[in-house]
């Protein structure tokens, strides 16, 4: 049975509402690693961007340097809008926030499980709005209370713009909207310009005149569809709508699609609008449009004719001082999933994985990457061991991929000079890929991979083949040292280990009694203390800490249920240690894993592969989408036993990953025995296919959805499970 590793397997994970008061700074990438929704700036030095996992940062110099501003959330954000540098509103999934101290304090106002708030708009200190799925509200009084002014549970309402007090518009799907009476009755513009199936995105208004974004979902056929980006524009407070701009595209799994992504006007004659492969920009109030290079950013904001900002996936932000001509990224830091992190005192350390290897000397502050072989060579990191800052050794595997022929090869190099060059020392075709490295010292290193155990006594100098299988079967994916004739390796559904120094190999045929399993991390403490991570994929996945204290000769659970996946380790003695997986998960034990608390990290929702501990209160942590960041007084009060605790509720987790290409995980939770129903639909309403149709046991379930045969753009899961029901959005990205 082949089992994927840490390294391929992302997976939801059960979701926490244990709050800790740890400090937690993003450090890599900067400013943050969450992907961005919403970008505004009131004034040309102040600006705000907003994302996922309740991600808000701020800047007040024109975006060359950000800080983040507390949200008290972690749900994912959407739009954000200031009135003044002081006076903001930023709406989400189920909640609407505000401040008046330019964000130095954000109070939740209001709070709607299972509403999902994309726009928001207001006209004085007063007077707001907010649309999002299947609702409109608004507020007299700042926002201190918000009252329903349409609800339409099967539309999606994207964009709200009012020109004054009275006088307004929401679009969404299929919908425009207009009140002029302040939201309290609304009129239906069907259809505008003769197109049936528009999606509208976005409506500005300047005084009488107006702008209105859509896509034309018209002409579906399969595996393509007829895809148009429109822009309209009115000079009469919308009696009459002008079609100044289409582009129609059929996109299908070759060439790209022409829709938008997002638009800014800043008056009534210029815009600048961002689509899926160009940017295009009028000062004529349509009459002509020149075609740009795309912008790099997800959402935009015009400030002027000349300056623009962007934001996006991964913490993307940019911004262009020529009217998107050229773009400089505010941005930085890798993307690369982060396997391996590690320090050497406070204020050096190393983090390595995919195509990245990355080197702090303050603190974490600032991360570089050390060099680009890597990347530009198609080279992957797998696992990296350094025994001092400056001498290390990398595992890594590259491969080509041709009609009829493939070619896969493990790799080790290592560094003197902490990283900045490397000596190749595994340079031929007849090993397989390589997952993991480990040194005890400057001369004795264990690198394994797929059915391949080699070991040096020369610092790498040579490398003799201890183990091999010729069909790369089983993975091995960790390496653990309990002294000179004692080694540790584990991986898909295998525990292996050597008491003659790797001369012979013995498997652990029984494992705590699990049939199928993965093995990530192995650690021993002392002599007879030992600690292993991983996940159960028997029926289900879900992660597990294993302990011995006779040396490895049994193993038993301590630790199942919270995750997963549990990715990565460390430990400081047989008592203290952490663990890191799937779902931003960290969790610690003082007393030997007989108890464990959960610190739930602000703002973190990706999956964790490493943790290094710097003492019982201080570490750093790696992860997926280049995620470092260091957590202080990460110990809590709060204490769960190591048994599964039981919950008493439904619950519908976030797809992961979320946006996708083009496969997803669905995970739900169910609290007894209920009838299910998972469908996809897609922006219109439309049922796309059923993924669960049947009764299910308590429990957690996953499910894997697979968007292969669909097109890029925005869909939504809905779980029926007796009388609950609820539904969340996923992004689909070709």
């Amino acid at each position: 049975m082949r089992i994927l590793n840490m390294h391929l397997l992302s997976l939801m994970a059960l979701a926490f509402t244990i709050r800790s008061n740890c400090q937690v700074t993003w450090q890599n990438p900067f400013p943050s690693g969450n992907s961005l929704s919403d970008v505004t700036f009131p004034t040309s030095l102040n600006g705000w961007c907003v994302g996922a996992a309740g991600q808000i940062i701020a800047t007040t110099d024109g975006g060359e340097s950000w800080f983040a501003q507390e949200s008290h959330t972690n749900n994912t954000l959407n739009a954000v809008r200031f009135i003044s540098n002081s006076t903001g509103w930023i709406v989400g999934d189920g909640i609407i926030l505000a401040t008046n101290n330019s964000g130095q304090t954000w109070s939740i106002q209001k709070s709607l499980p299972d509403v999902s708030l994309q726009s928001i708009d207001f006209v004085n200190a007063l007077y707001g709005w907010t649309c999002g799925t299947g609702i409109i509200l608004s507020t007299r009084d700042g926002g201190s209370t918000w009252g329903i002014s349409l609800s339409d549970t099967l539309d999606q309402f994207t964009s709200v713009s009012f020109e004054n007090e009275k006088t307004g518009w929401v679009v969404g799907t299929n919908r425009v909207l207009k009140s002029t009476d302040g939201g309290k009755t609304w009129d239906d513009f069907v259809a505008i310009g003769g197109f049936p199936q528009i999606n509208y995105q976005k409506i500005q208004f300047f005084g009488n005149s107006g702008w209105l974004i859509g896509t034309d979902f018209h002409g579906r056929v399969y595996n393509s569809e007829k895809l148009a980006g429109l822009v309209w524009r009115t000079t009469d407070e919308g009696a009459s709508w002008s079609l100044v701009y289409a582009d129609t595209t059929w996109f299908n799994f070759i060439y790209p699609s022409n829709y938008f992504s997002d638009g800014s006007f800043i008056d009534r004659s210029s815009g600048y609008l961002s689509t899926t492969s160009e940017a295009i920009i009028t000062t004529d109030g349509g009459n002509t449009w020149v075609h740009d290079t795309i912008s790099p950013g997800k959402s935009v904001y015009m400030v002027d004719q000349g300056t623009i900002y962007t934001a996006g996936f991964r913490g993307y932000i940019g911004k262009s001082t020529d009217a998107g001509h050229s773009w400089n990224q505010l941005s930085y830091g890798s993307n690369d999933h982060l396997v391996r992190v590690q320090f050497f005192d406070d204020l050096t350390g190393i983090a390595a994985g995919e195509g990245s290897f990355l080197r702090t000397t303050d603190g974490g502050k600032h991360w570089i990457n050390t060099t680009d072989i890597f990347s530009k060579k198609g080279i992957t990191i797998s696992d990296c061991s350094f025994v001092n800052s400056m001498t290390g050794w990398i595992s890594a595997h590259w491969g080509y991929y041709g009609t009829g022929f493939s070619y896969i090869s493990g790799l080790i190099f290592k560094t003197i000079d902490g990283g900045y060059t490397w000596a190749q020392e595994l340079d031929d075709s007849s090993h397989h890929r390589l997952f993991a490295i480990q040194f005890v010292e400057s001369n004795n290193g264990i690198a394994v991979g797929e059915g391949e155990i080699l070991k040096t006594s020369d610092g790498g100098g040579t490398w003799n083949r201890q183990f091999y299988q010729s069909n790369a079967e089983p993975w091995l994916y960790c390496v653990a040292w309990l002294d000179m004739d004692h080694q540790w390796t584990g991986g898909d559904d295998c525990l292996l280990n050597t008491t003659d120094g790797g001369k012979s190999w013995q498997t652990i045929t029984t494992l705590a009694g699990m049939q199928y399993y993965v093995i990530n991390r192995i650690q021993f403490t002392s002599g007879t203390t030992g600690w292993a991570t991983g996940f159960d994929a028997d029926f289900s996945y879900v992660g597990f800490v294993l302990k011995t204290t006779d040396a490895g000769i049994t193993w038993t659970k301590v630790l199942t249920g919270h995750s997963s996946n549990y990715a990565g380790m460390d430990f400081l003695d047989d008592f203290n240690g952490y663990i890191v997986g799937n779902g931003a998960v960290v969790a610690g034990t003082l007393d030997g894993g007989q108890t464990w608390h959960f610190t739930s990290l602000p703002h973190v929702t990706q999956d964790l592969s490493d943790i290094f501990l710097q003492n019982n209160h201080h570490a750093w942590i790696s992860g997926f989408l280049g995620t470092i960041i260091t957590v202080q007084d990460i110990q809590t009060p709060i204490r769960l036993s190591s048994v599964n605790p039981v919950s008493t509720t439904y619950d519908l987790f976030q797809n992961y990953p979320n946006p996708f290409n083009p496969t997803t995980e669905i995970s739900y939770y169910l609290p007894m025995t209920s009838l299910v129903t998972l469908n996809i639909y897609d922006v219109l309403g439309r049922l796309v296919t059923t993924l669960i149709a049947e009764p299910q046991t308590s429990g957690r379930h996953s499910v894997h959805f697979n968007a292969t045969s669909l097109t890029s753009g925005v869909y939504f899961y809905r779980l029926t499970a007796g009388r609950f029901v609820s539904a969340k959005k996923l992004i689909l990205i070709k």
